[in-house]
């Protein structure tokens, strides 16, 4: 069962996604199968973070209602450990569990539940900061849900709360970082800098929204060094942008220079892998940048732009 969920987990990894959910589902039949004979706590144990393994599949699949019948399963068996064996060993996967049940509602848009489910995650973490059970790794979920609960402000106009949040997920993932270099931690402060600077911009703080963006832009290249995926160098090039825009009226060059920066990336992108949504965000910038050389009378570097 052991070496089939690492499978199923390295195959996630890679988003081999039909080959990580044949892994994991034979982990799950082995385990039930144990979990009847032996009931044993470990392979209750066990199960439960196979269940809420393929859970995450699914909900990077968009499959949400499978995701939450596979939740459901691992939180009866936690309910089951904390109820029949008195267990709390368990109780870092059930804030995971907690936090990631936040993330599937968040995407469902059922704000109520999301809201719900990071409040019990954010307990939990944060009583496992103050045990002697401690470690740095095990705050990364709380980094997590902080972040998460920040975003759910940000989508409903609580931007106050989400500032809060957001701020919250950053400084801890700062702290985490200084002592363990963990690729999860970078993608955390990048997308909640990334949101916090949004949220500077609509109050008219555009001081800090640089700084949050030249925060998201410092982890966000961290994460590409790693792995240039879509995901990441799309983040970079908007930044990029967004930085650029927010020195238009006070520093030609910088707009300048972000601007191209980030149709640099793009294009790049687009040069690899042709894609409708990478051509439309480029053409939408380079339009930006030129109606901006216009304004500043430089019709010639705005000709060259719309080529």
């Amino acid at each position: 069962a052991a070496s089939y969920t690492n499978l199923g987990s390295l195959y996630g990894s890679m988003q081999r996604y039909e080959e990580s959910e044949i892994y994991h589902k034979k982990a799950i039949n082995i385990l039930k199968d144990l979990k009847e004979i032996r009931k044993s706590l470990s392979d209750m144990s066990s199960l439960a973070r196979v269940y809420i393994n393929i859970g995450v599949l699914y909900t990077s699949l968009h499959r949400y209602d499978e995701a939450e019948n596979y939740y459901r399963q691992a939180l009866e068996i936690y309910i089951d450990l904390k109820e029949s064996h008195r267990s709390f060993s368990y109780l870092p996967d059930l804030a995971v569990l907690y936090g990631y049940l936040g993330n599937l509602f968040s995407s469902k848009r059922r704000y109520d539940q999301a809201e719900r489910y990071y409040k019990k995650s954010i307990a939990l973490s944060e009583q496992i900061r103050e045990s002697s059970d401690y470690s740095y790794d095990k705050l990364i979920n709380l980094a997590n849900s902080y972040s998460g609960m920040g975003n759910l402000y940000n989508s409903i106009g609580k931007y106050d709360k989400a500032e809060e949040y957001l701020k919250k997920a950053i400084s801890l993932g700062e702290d985490i970082y200084k002592n363990i270099k963990i690729y999860i931690i970078n993608e955390i402060i990048a997308n909640s800098s990334n949101v916090l600077s949004n949220i500077f911009f609509r109050k008219n703080k555009l001081d800090q929204a640089k700084t949050y963006l030249n925060k998201s832009i410092k982890h966000t290249k961290i994460l590409a060094k790693e792995d240039k995926d879509l995901k990441n160098m799309t983040l970079l090039a908007a930044n990029y942008y967004f930085l650029g825009t927010l020195y238009a009226d006070s520093n030609e060059k910088k707009t300048e220079k972000y601007m191209l920066e980030s149709i640099r990336i793009l294009e790049d992108l687009y040069a690899k892998s042709p894609d409708g949504r990478i051509f439309k965000k480029l053409i939408m910038i380079c339009d930006d940048l030129a109606f901006y050389y216009e304004s500043r009378g430089k019709h010639k570097k705005a000709e060259n732009c719309r080529k």
